[in-house]
């Protein structure tokens, strides 16, 4: 038994921060690390920095609580929570129709489709997130950090939100940021 698992903990995350002279490498250095560490049911991201070392920090969660969830938000993520958000609007509007206290805002409130449907991709409530840890892609638009924002100020309204920019480099250009895991990989052109 390890330490952390006779207290009562479980690997949460781990976040790795890859000098940008390895950025042609960095999704083949964060599948090394993860398997190195053992780190398979517990998100592990990966973001380029212009600093000189590999530094690597882990975090352990109480058994009983929810662990940690990684997602990226790209132009793409934010069209499927936006479908999502409109088709929970038009069941609403139908509902509205028979009943106007309605399953809908017994279990979300009055908030829009699109903050119920991230919610739900999320698979966490309003009040399930105390922080949110959030990487930018250099090569992501102007706009896409207020529109991270603000989608995560809207479900998460008490949630700490940090963040910053990935480093860039001219070498593997849009490799940035990846996001460990079975179905993880390079991540593009948004937020992880």
């Amino acid at each position: 038994t390890t330490a952390p698992a006779a207290a009562g903990l479980r690997p949460g995350f781990a976040l790795v921060f890859v000098p940008s002279r390895w950025a042609s490498d960095l999704e083949a250095v964060a599948r090394r690390l993860e398997e190195a560490m053992h780190w398979a049911d517990a998100p592990l991201i990966a973001v380029l920095s212009d600093g000189d070392l590999l530094s690597l920090g882990t975090a352990f969660v109480p058994e009983s609580e929810k662990p940690p969830v990684p997602f990226f938000l790209g132009e793409r993520e934010f069209e499927e929570a936006g479908a999502a958000g409109y088709r929970l609007q038009e069941e609403l509007i139908d509902n509205m129709a028979r009943n106007a206290y309605t399953e809908y805002y017994q279990k979300h409130g009055k908030t829009n489709g699109t903050v119920v449907a991230c919610r739900e991709m999320l698979r966490r409530g309003p009040d399930d997130v105390g922080s949110a840890l959030i990487f930018m892609d250099p090569a992501s638009s102007a706009a896409l950090p207020r529109q991270v924002l603000g989608l995560l100020d809207s479900c998460f309204p008490n949630a700490v939100k940090a963040g910053a920019i990935a480093a860039a480099s001219a070498d593997a250009p849009g490799q940035s940021l990846v996001l460990g895991g079975a179905h993880g990989g390079l991540r593009r052109g948004g937020a992880l």
